[in-house]
């Protein structure tokens, strides 16, 4: 038999001994937790429109075996509460006919792959433009093609270093010598320098752009600098001069 929550109007299928013939017993919504006489005078409104639901397969919810509670009320359920609660693991929907599960659509597995594969090479390609000074400097050859469609390569200058500048003079001749250090974790192309000799009071006394034989820096790695200025003229022995070392932020002659 068939029995109707009268809050919630959801349908449960229990056994005909359950409900007793003659007066009414207690039971719970497990929907609704609504609490009320259940007597198979009130479920014989039920018999026409159910009795379809019961001659077809699978429609009944599915529930675990009657058992009764000390007080008195029906409950399906493996084990019992105290207030006998009325339970069903699929209550059917009013009307006693379970509603159709609606299916998921999927994509068909090769156009997912194909998805999968545009996504992943729109991230490389992604990755690639953004890093290209990075790339460029690991793979050399990429330089033509970044610059094929119009995206410059630069070196990285923020990571450029000197150490060790020091300068020898002889009369109107400075020589320099250093080493140019990479501080990155990225290997960078090699930049032009700009070399200028002062005096104390910052007057310029000469100055020369160079480029180092390496074009590119390993991360981490060291180059030598070595350069000859000739002085706008001969200064006395006393005179003191600063070494200014500027890395320059464009590619080197050789490479452009």
């Amino acid at each position: 038999m068939h029995i109707t929550c009268p809050s919630c109007q959801t349908v449960f299928a229990v056994d005909d001994h359950v409900i007793p013939d003659e007066g009414s017993r207690k039971v719970r919504c497990s929907v609704c937790e609504n609490i009320w006489q259940a007597s198979k005078t009130t479920s014989d409104d039920l018999a026409a429109p159910m009795a379809a639901a019961d001659s077809a397969p699978n429609f009944a919810p599915n529930s675990a075996p009657n058992s009764t509670s000390e007080n008195g009320d029906t409950a399906i359920a493996d084990s019992m509460p105290p207030d006998a609660e009325m339970r069903t693991a699929k209550p059917l929907p009013s009307g006693g006919v379970a509603a159709p599960r609606e299916k998921r659509r999927r994509l068909p597995r090769p156009l997912t792959m194909v998805i999968a594969g545009v996504a992943m090479l729109a991230i490389v390609i992604g990755g690639a433009v953004i890093w290209r000074n990075i790339v460029s400097a690991i793979f050399p050859s990429t330089i033509a093609i970044f610059e094929t469609i119009g995206l410059p390569v630069m070196p990285d200058t923020s990571v450029i270093r000197f150490e060790a500048i020091r300068g020898e003079r002889n009369g109107d001749t400075v020589r320099i010598r250093g080493e140019v250090v990479n501080n990155g974790i990225w290997p960078t192309h090699a930049p032009p320098i700009f070399i200028s000799v002062q005096d104390m009071i910052g007057t310029v006394l000469a100055v020369k752009e160079v480029e180092l034989d390496e074009l590119v820096i390993p991360a981490g790695g060291r180059l030598p600098l070595n350069v000859q200025l000739i002085l706008d003229e001969p200064l006395r022995s006393d005179v003191d001069t600063e070494i200014v070392a500027i890395p320059v932020a464009r590619m080197p002659g050789n490479r452009q």
